[in-house]
């Protein structure tokens, strides 16, 4: 757990996980401390925050997951590196 509370890989708030936790592997439970549910947690809740517009929404929807312009500067510019090793 954060100092602030959030757990597991995707740094889920416990309430957060409630609204947005996912069964990715389809083993019955939405669990927060497996990667193979928790990153598809984290994209359901960035497309209901509009990540999937693109452009400012989806940097507006990588801070509304964290409060740090630094963070999301990070998050885009490894997107970017992954599209272009990997189109």
């Amino acid at each position: 757990p954060s100092s602030a509370g959030a757990l597991g890989p995707m740094q889920f708030m416990p309430a957060t996980w409630k609204a947005y936790g996912v069964d990715g592997d389809r083993d019955g439970k939405a669990d927060i401390m497996n990667p193979y549910d928790a990153i598809p947690g984290a994209a359901k809740y960035l497309c209901a925050n509009g990540a999937g517009r693109g452009g400012r929404a989806l940097y507006n929807a990588v801070f509304r997951y964290n409060h740090a312009h630094w963070y999301v500067q990070k998050v885009l510019a490894l997107a970017e590196a992954y599209a272009r090793e990997y189109r």
